[in-house]
């Protein structure tokens, strides 16, 4: 119960009438529990004088004011006025609000006068504002005075000044947030440094970090976190492979752990680190008078292999041993510089080079080269020079040769000495080569125009079916500014808008209801009606795919979206993706912002892929763009399945929500033979791993029914629909066409 503060009959009420016992137990210092105990203590013990003794020091210690019952001021005591700077005959008859400062809100005050109507104590921090608008801070208690049948009388408040203790709060709060916002910014700047950096405690517990620290070591990057033992980093880099000077000998990491150790615990100068993948990190580690142990690394490959460049200034290729690109380089200009120079200018590559490096591996791919380079080397005359240019890639110089009858015996011997079979871990390889040929004469103009011509020629070979050769004519060069004019003109064209979207609709072949559309590049240069199969390849070539393929994404959204704008209902968007799009580190991101702009869904597009944008040296970049879509929500298709390498790992290996059958298989589908076979594995696999079917270039009655009696999904092709401009895709989802009544027919697998 709170103390019962007992007033006289009479009012106005003073000071002098409150009991002091209550008045005491009403002071913040004083507990419930106490507040009987003094009241007692008071009531025994204190005499007149210590009566009048106590008010004197509670007048000079506290500010002490009376209201009545409706809180209007009835006694200020001294200390009420000096910190108000209101006089007593200025304050009597107000209430408090001629002190509000506006700093508390009005439940505040409700709760206040909820209070101490109930005849309970309340007590708190307040705000106030003086006459001459000082701010300051009272520590409050109201106490309830009774009378002694228990009625409402008036109110007691004693207040204490705290406003310095309320400033230093302020200042150590202020102090707190400038120290928060100096760490927020020390770590928004150490984010920004491209090194990576990080803090170790004297216990060598890891306290700060930035992304690029993990960067260098990726291996480990699900141990570095805030706590992490640098030993136990370290330990597991090492035994995960994370350094290359280790090189996968087990019995060496406990010594190399204990020399990098003591580095470590005294470094005293810059540490070289090779990692697994090729990168140099140079490390500064530094010791702290507190303690701390604090290192940057840096990436120095560029610099390490400018001095390997510098060291080896030795004409020769480190693989294979053969003269490298600059001894080509010099062996042809010193025979342009002959008054009359005679002989040949090979270039030559692997066919299908990739394909081996990625399915037998790039040490089998190497070891290829190898013996490539030694067979070259062994078909021509100690005169000549063999020379790899870089990749799969050789140089041949041939000289003293003037007829091109000679030259092709030579050329022949060449192909012949190189295609003998050749054993690669365990497989056996027969390796053909292509090659593109100059003929030197006293016309021939510079080294850089002779490479340049016998790399069309080269061009010219694989294009008419590769394991061959071909000799550069004037036709040739005619054909490559033909097709770098080609170029200019596409670039022109999406830059003037010239590119146009179809789309051509996927149809559920079980209950003929239009499910989907795919997004296909069209290109209307002038009259022409540009074929895909002609310009996409020259996107692709000259990096112009990107734009292109920015465009035709924004086409199709805005597309689908005017779509449900007009309350129809095209089901799931499929847009075909390339490998540089994907190799963009913010592709994700930029379509998330898109999607976002037409105000559809993730789950609204499917992103489709080619097997070959798998089988892309950028394999890793590609395989996080892929995660990032499926995160995001986006369907994963994988296009033209079955046409390249390795497909059965690659469907183990990336995410993939849908496959489409290549139109080779379908087309393949004839009656009563075992065709189709193929596609009933296809089907029947896709669905074992959980994903949609897709059969495309479906061309007549007898495709579809034979697709949809193997279980395949969704169906696409001229039968169902062709490619539509958008106001017939938009008319054709008007009327929900669906596919017509197939007769049935049997399939023998």
């Amino acid at each position: 119960m709170p103390p019962r503060v007992v007033a006289p009959a009479h009012l106005p009420i003073a000071v002098d009438s409150i009991d002091p016992g209550a008045l005491l137990a009403a002071l913040p210092w004083s507990s419930p529990k106490e507040q009987p105990q003094i009241q007692h203590m008071f009531a025994k013990s204190l005499q007149r004088e210590e009566l009048i003794a106590l008010r004197r020091a509670l007048n000079q210690t506290a500010i002490v004011a009376a209201t009545d019952r409706a809180g209007r001021i009835i006694h200020a005591n001294p200390r009420f006025c000096d910190i108000s700077g209101y006089c007593e005959d200025e304050l009597i008859g107000q209430d408090h609000r001629i002190l509000n400062s506006g700093h508390h809100p009005r439940e505040f005050f409700l709760d206040l006068w909820r209070t101490i109507a109930r005849g309970e104590t309340w007590h708190g921090e307040v705000r106030n504002r003086s006459k001459s608008g000082r701010l300051y801070w009272v520590d409050t208690t109201i106490v309830p005075l009774l009378s002694r049948s228990g009625a409402l009388q008036g109110y007691v408040s004693i207040r204490f000044d705290i406003t310095a203790r309320k400033q230093a709060e302020l200042e150590l709060a202020t102090e707190n947030v400038f120290r928060q916002q100096a760490e927020n910014l020390l770590r928004q700047i150490v984010e920004t440094i491209p090194a990576g950096i990080s803090a170790f405690d004297a216990n060598d517990r890891l306290l700060i970090f930035n992304e690029a620290f993990k960067t260098f070591y990726p291996k480990v990057a699900d141990l570095i976190q805030e706590g992490a033992s640098f030993g136990e980093i370290l330990k597991t880099a090492a035994e995960r492979g994370q350094f290359a000077e280790l090189g996968g000998r087990g019995r060496d990491i406990e010594a190399w752990l204990a020399r990098r150790m003591r580095e470590h615990a005294r470094p005293t100068q810059p540490l070289v680190q090779k990692l697994d993948d090729g990168r140099w990190v140079q490390v500064l580690e530094k010791r702290t008078a507190d303690g701390l142990h604090v290192t940057t690394r840096t990436d120095i490959t560029e610099l390490k292999v400018a001095e390997q460049t510098i060291r080896k200034q030795a004409e020769q290729d480190s693989l294979t041993g053969l003269a490298n690109r600059a001894a080509v380089y010099n062996r042809v200009e010193r025979l342009l510089a002959d008054q009359a120079p005679q002989g040949l200018l090979v270039v030559t590559d692997l066919d299908n080079f990739k394909a081996i490096n990625d399915t037998l591996g790039h040490d089998a791919g190497d070891e290829l080269l190898v013996v490539v380079g030694r067979r070259l080397a062994g078909a021509v005359r100690k005169s000549d020079m063999v020379a790899r240019l870089g990749g799969d890639e050789f140089a041949i110089v041939l000289g003293g040769i003037t007829s091109r009858q000679v030259a092709e015996r030579r050329l022949a011997r060449l192909a012949h000495f190189v295609q003998q079979p050749v054993a690669l871990t365990g497989r056996t390889v027969q390796p053909r080569i292509s090659m593109g040929v100059v003929l030197m004469t006293s016309r021939s103009k510079s080294r850089r125009d002779l490479f340049r011509e016998a790399d069309l020629a080269l061009y010219q070979a694989k294009a008419a079916g590769r394991g061959r050769f071909a000799f550069f004519d004037e036709t040739m060069l005619k054909a490559a500014e033909r097709r770098q004019s080609d170029i200019e003109e596409l670039r022109i064209g999406i830059e003037r808008d010239e590119l146009r979207v179809e789309f051509q609709p996927q149809v559920n072949l079980l209950t003929g209801e239009p499910v989907g559309l795919e997004a296909l590049a069209r290109w209307q240069r002038g009259a022409e009606a540009v074929s895909p199969a002609a310009f996409i390849p020259l996107a692709e070539e000259s990096g112009l795919i990107i734009p292109l393929g920015t465009r035709v994404i924004e086409m199709s959204l805005a597309f689908q979206a005017s779509m449900r704008a007009k309350g129809l209902h095209p089901g799931r968007m499929a847009i075909n993706v390339s490998a540089a799009q994907l190799k963009l580190d913010d592709f994700v991101e930029t379509l998330a912002a898109q999607l976002g702009r037409f105000r559809l869904r993730p789950a609204d597009i499917e992103i489709e892929i080619t097997e070959t944008v798998l089988l892309d040296r950028s394999i890793h970049q590609i395989v996080r763009t892929i995660e990032k879509l499926d995160a995001l929500g986006v369907t994963i298709a994988l296009d033209d399945f079955g046409t390249g390498y390795a497909s059965l790992s690659h469907l183990k290996q990336f995410k993939v929500d849908r496959l489409k059958i290549d139109r080779s298989f379908v087309a393949d589908i004839k009656p009563d033979d075992g065709r189709g076979v193929i596609a009933r594995t296809i089907v029947s696999l896709a669905h074992s791993l959980g994903m949609d079917v897709v059969g495309e270039g479906i061309e007549n009655q007898f495709q579809a029914e034979a697709l949809r009696a193997i279980g395949c999904d969704i169906g696409q092709g001229y039968l169902l629909s062709p490619p539509l401009i958008p106001d017939d895709a938009e008319r054709y989802f008007q009327q929900r066409t669906t596919v017509p009544a197939l007769p049935s027919m049997r399939i023998v697998a």
